[in-house]
């Protein structure tokens, strides 16, 4: 009985994920990914995905209870990421034009957040009128990234580093670091 049950909720998920893939998303990623939790692929510019790629993981955090959302909303925004890479549950990557690039073999816990844009001015009187300007993101290869991480726009991780849970990274690092913290800074070289 509790196979049966097991097997019928993972029916019911499967469409789920089909319902979010064919039906709610305006956009389709190119390349070679798999995925294996709802997701939500939208905006009017580009995703592309290398080899291998995969959107979700079981049995992670928020696998039954949450989608990830992958934005990339103007005409020229382009979000990319690289061969064997692998984001978990609840990702949201938003590009308004700057880019997000993400390299080749990176894991990347539940709940990552990246956005390539302010959305907002901090000046009151433009705050609804004005957009800043984005600026892109670039993740290098083999980077670990734990859960409940913010990259913010402009910032490049260096090949090899490995970012702590619950980081915020505003600013850019080189290769093989160990950072961590809000703001993040670096801890240790790897």
């Amino acid at each position: 009985m509790r196979n049966f049950l097991r097997h019928l909720i993972l029916c019911g998920f499967e469409f789920k994920i089909y319902i979010y893939r064919r039906v709610l998303s305006s956009n389709r990623p190119s390349g070679n990914y798999k995925t294996v939790c709802p997701c939500l692929f939208v905006g009017a510019g580009a995703i592309r995905t290398g080899n291998n790629v995969q959107f979700g993981y079981y049995p992670s955090p928020f696998f039954y209870s949450g989608y990830s959302h992958f934005e990339a909303r103007s005409p020229n925004a382009v979000i990319e990421i690289g061969d064997h890479t692998v984001l978990n549950n609840r990702t949201v990557l938003i590009s308004e034009g700057g880019g997000i690039s993400i390299g080749k073999d990176c894991l990347i816990g539940t709940s990552l957040q990246i956005y390539d844009t302010d959305f907002h001015t901090t000046d009151p009187a433009l705050r609804h009128k004005e957009v800043p300007k984005p600026c892109r993101v670039i993740v290098g290869d083999n980077v670990f990234i734990g859960s409940d991480v913010t990259i913010l726009k402009g910032v490049h991780i260096g090949n090899n580093c490995v970012v702590g849970a619950g980081s915020v990274v505003t600013k850019s690092f080189p290769d093989n670091l160990l950072i961590a913290g809000n703001p993040a800074s670096k801890i240790r070289n790897l």
